[in-house]
């Protein structure tokens, strides 16, 4: 090779998550024929690359030529560092009612009513039993740190409102007595219910 030309180095980044070149051979320095390219200034411009794409929610898989050998002839085109890159992820759990669900679900109340008839005077009727719970979602979404975008997406996930359990049971309701009465169901029996229980 003849000693003291000069040999451009160029850079790209390849984006392995979409499969396309983000960047296509831009200047990264010129190489001299007989001298070493390797230095401590251009291993950091290495360095200072990788940190700006993993700064933007890439990692950095490979670096092709990152060792940054010395050109072995004039060579016109040089040679191409190659920082193959994919996109990382993250979590975040939101409620499923947000706007940011991608299957938004929406609070549900259970209702269980206990109503009191058969007495001639209507007016002495207890009022009617009435137990409610409401329940409230949380899905956990990924999240593309690239692009911003939720790639998933769980199903929802179910607790009492403001509580970290799934299911309660209500309370047992004795029927109230009267004189000359006799109730047809002496007790509602307590049961266990859950985001999925219908009302009743």
């Amino acid at each position: 090779y003849t000693k003291g030309g000069k040999v451009p180095v160029t850079y790209s980044v390849v984006d392995d998550t979409d499969n396309k070149t983000i960047v296509n051979a831009t200047d990264f320095d010129t190489a001299i024929l007989g001298t070493t390219f390797k230095t401590d200034d251009r291993l950091n411009k290495i360095k200072d690359i990788q940190s700006e794409w993993t700064s933007k929610g890439y990692v950095v898989t490979s670096v092709e030529n990152g060792d940054l050998p010395d050109p072995t002839d004039q060579n016109e085109n040089g040679y191409n560092i190659v920082f193959r890159v994919n996109h990382t992820t993250s979590e975040k759990t939101i409620p499923g009612n947000s706007d940011e669900a991608v299957n938004k679900q929406e609070n549900r109340k259970i209702t269980q009513t206990i109503n009191y008839t058969g007495l001639k005077d209507k007016t002495k009727l207890p009022p009617n039993n009435v137990q409610t719970w409401e329940f409230e979602s949380k899905v956990t979404q990924t999240i593309d740190n690239v692009t911003g975008k939720v790639i998933a997406e769980t199903d929802a996930e179910w607790n009492l409102k403001g509580k970290t359990i799934d299911n309660i049971d209500s309370i047992a309701v004795d029927t109230p007595l009267f004189n000359g009465y006799t109730p047809d169901i002496k007790q509602v029996k307590s049961k266990n219910i859950n985001s999925n229980t219908e009302n009743s």
